[in-house]
């Protein structure tokens, strides 16, 4: 079907260069542009993905040991921002790390599922 519209729109291009309504160099852009690949189908490489995924995974993960380090920390310096901050952390990260389907988390998860 993708063959058959853009064969209609060189068809289209055509007709507009031969009545004089754009000229040859617009022409030869215009055509260019059509026949160059999508941004679809010029996307990053597969292996990018993985190496994403395991260093978010890593982020979070050291995020929450950070977090979980802070909150007493935080309550025995009488700090505030550092123990609620400490607390948003131990609530977001695992939430976070639980959607990851590849996570430690996922995986306790699941078995927990499992196994009730």
């Amino acid at each position: 079907m993708q063959d058959s519209s853009i064969a209609s729109s060189q068809d289209q291009l055509r007709q507009l260069r031969e009545e004089g309504k754009i000229s040859e160099a617009e022409y030869q852009n215009l055509l260019a542009a059509m026949q160059a690949p999508s941004r679809a189908e010029r996307q990053s490489p597969p292996c990018a993905e993985p190496q994403f995924r395991a260093f978010r995974q890593r982020v979070l993960t050291g995020g929450l040991v950070i977090c979980i380090i802070g909150l007493p920390v935080g309550l025995v310096l009488h700090l505030p921002y550092v123990w609620i901050l400490s607390i948003v952390g131990i609530i977001v990260a695992p939430i976070k790390l639980s959607r990851m389907k590849d996570s430690w988390l996922a995986g306790i998860l699941a078995d927990r599922r499992k196994h009730p």
